[in-house]
């Protein structure tokens, strides 16, 4: 992909604009926010910026939150999480938490305070639900690449979302979304599912883009459960990526949102991680991943 970040700015400045003209643009809060299971709470804060703006290093610079009050609370404990620089994401500033760990079956409250406003919102932890089988196969037409099949049992009688995530060891900093690794249960409730996992669509770094794997990549998966919105955010932004590569179908809409007074998504993920070895084909795994 060559656009690289040029894409990411231009989703935000659909998402952040609703143009008016009686009015002047006022700016407000971009969040991307979340929780996983067994991990503690991450939050990238950006400021909107209009759609026609002029972009150079410092206008970016000055889109990135960075002395914002960010707390986190379960109900009974809560946790001001602390700013600070991380190259692997963009922009590179994030703040997160360090005693605060998700648990399934709780909710999560998200509180911004910035600028003598405050914005808050609410998340829950799904239960995860484990994957039975994840084999890699050979492509049929090739040599190198390599296709990652999952299949899982999703639970009788309950509503369930699942978000894929994948990164490749040794050349991916954390994990992508897997191009369509969103799934909803409504044509396979209490059913075994099988799946395609595919690369994820790193925006940044991705050049000449294959949904496939080499055979020598070493891939960690993160199969994880969401909320009813996270599926209609992921999908929503994946739907938009898809169509900022079409000229004739270009991304024009705003991103839903759960933050009221902003925009955004602040999501908690139920969480499995497995991880497929390299060379490894026609093999089922369900190993830990290797430590960052």
């Amino acid at each position: 992909m060559k656009q690289g970040w040029f894409i990411w700015l231009f989703l935000l400045f659909i998402w952040a604009c609703e143009m008016k003209e009686e009015h002047a643009f006022q700016h407000t809060i971009a969040v991307e926010g979340w929780i996983e299971e067994g991990d503690v709470p991450y939050v990238i804060l950006t400021q909107t910026v209009p759609f026609f703006s002029v972009l150079d290093s410092v206008a970016m610079e000055d889109m990135v939150i960075r002395w914002a009050k960010v707390s986190v609370s379960d109900g009974e404990h809560s946790e001001i999480l602390a700013g600070r620089i991380d190259k692997n994401y963009f922009p590179p500033f994030i703040y997160r938490g360090i005693q605060l760990v998700g648990e399934a079956g709780k909710t999560y409250t998200l509180k911004v305070e910035y600028s003598g406003r405050t914005w808050e919102a609410t998340t829950t932890i799904p239960p995860s639900v484990k994957l039975d089988t994840l084999i890699a196969k050979r492509l049929p037409d090739s040599d190198t690449l390599k296709n990652i099949e999952a299949t899982f049992h999703d639970p009788v009688g309950e509503k369930n979302y699942y978000r894929l995530h994948t990164r490749i060891w040794n050349k991916d900093s954390r994990y992508i979304g897997s191009l369509m690794g969103n799934l909803d249960d409504n044509l396979f409730d209490g059913q075994e599912m099988k799946t395609s996992v595919f690369q994820g669509l790193n925006l940044i770094q991705k050049q000449n883009f294959n949904p496939y794997f080499h055979i020598s990549d070493t891939v960690l998966i993160k199969f994880t459960t969401t909320t009813e919105f996270g599926f209609r955010y992921w999908t929503a932004y994946e739907n938009e990526i898809i169509n900022s590569q079409n000229p004739f179908l270009p991304a024009v809409k705003n991103l839903p949102s759960n933050i009221p007074g902003g925009k955004g998504i602040w999501c908690g993920y139920g969480k499995q991680e497995y991880i497929i070895l390299p060379d490894t084909l026609n093999t089922h795994t369900q190993k830990n991943p290797p430590t960052q």
